[in-house]
């Protein structure tokens, strides 16, 4: 009887039923049998989101059943809530499968210091957006045109277009900022358009420009760092740059992802002639240096120095 003293693991097998899906110990032994049509990570509750006949459930370490597969989407726990989709909407339940909110709504996101983005159609058939606590009461009314996931006790909201605000947990306003778009807040620098055709730089929370305007895409700074592309035309060619807008790693691969704890997967096209088929990974570090060949198809982020890699013939641990 499984009495989840070691961490379990994702693995599939190849039967006349198809791929199906279960989990395994540190030492490949299936501990919960592959009979899912997928199955995701088990998380810090101690509980999984497995999918079986196109319905979602979730399951605890022992394989038991918390929720039947009855929803279309269960998206994964964050603070103790998880968002479900059914054909009415989105609405929270909690590590129950107790269903917390009173109404269904367009959208809801995951929860980030007791705060969750929600959406809500206007008479006009507009979207607006505020903010859910974890009880699912409105702590921010349904009023701007866009959010962000707070961070920090901070998020960015666009009140119209060519004006963006820094509010507080309560809906204070921090600051306000006239640009064409901003967003992508991280470690106190958020990435702006000056206008909306042109190019991503960097402002710090008190508007000043710290990394002008160059980028085709970036995303948040984690560590210290962001992945930037600098190709037009919806190409890519992939970086990673400092605080100081310096590159790190050079813009010119098919894809790089941060994957926690100072790595990062390196990626080249499978095929150069449709890189948009996909990436063969390397690791590397967030100084730059290269610590594997091409060899993985696909890296987990980090968990206490472990990522769980895969091959084209074999998932282990890196």
């Amino acid at each position: 009887m499984w009495c989840g003293t070691e961490n379990l693991y994702t693995a599939s097998v190849k039967n006349i039923d198809g791929v199906k899906w279960g989990y395994i110990n540190n030492i490949g032994e299936f501990i919960i049998k592959p009979k899912y049509d997928y199955a995701n990570s088990f998380q810090d509750n101690y509980l999984a989101i497995v999918e079986f006949k196109n319905r979602y459930g979730i399951i605890d370490e022992s394989g038991k059943y918390v929720v039947h597969p009855k929803y279309d989407t269960i998206n994964q726990f964050s603070e103790g809530r998880a968002v479900i989709v059914d054909k009415g909407g989105f609405k929270l339940i909690d590590e129950s499968g107790k269903e917390i909110t009173t109404k269904q709504y367009n959208f809801i996101g995951t929860f980030q210091e007791e705060r969750a983005l929600y959406s809500i159609t206007d008479s006009q058939g507009k979207w607006l957006y505020g903010y859910l606590d974890r009880q699912g009461n409105k702590v921010i009314p349904a009023k701007y045109e866009n959010v962000s996931d707070s961070k920090e006790g901070k998020a960015i909201v666009k009140v119209r277009e060519g004006e963006y605000q820094l509010i507080g947990l309560n809906g204070e306003v921090l600051n306000t900022y006239k640009y064409a778009y901003v967003g992508n807040r991280g470690e106190g620098l958020l990435a702006f358009k000056e206008n909306i055709d042109g190019k991503y730089g960097f402002i710090n929370e008190d508007g000043n420009v710290v990394i002008q305007p160059k980028y085709t895409s970036t995303q948040p700074f984690s560590g210290g760092r962001t992945v930037v592309n600098i190709a037009e035309d919806y190409g890519n060619s992939y970086g990673v740059i400092d605080k100081k807008g310096d590159f790190i790693i050079k813009p010119k691969y098919n894809d790089i992802q941060l994957l926690g704890e100072n790595r990062v997967a390196v990626g080249i096209p499978i095929d150069k002639k449709k890189p948009f088929r996909g990436s063969k990974y390397a690791i590397a570090d967030t100084d730059g240096m290269f610590l594997t060949n091409y060899i993985y198809y696909g890296i987990s982020n980090y968990k206490d120095g472990l990522a769980s890699a895969y091959d084209n013939k074999y998932t282990f641990f890196y």
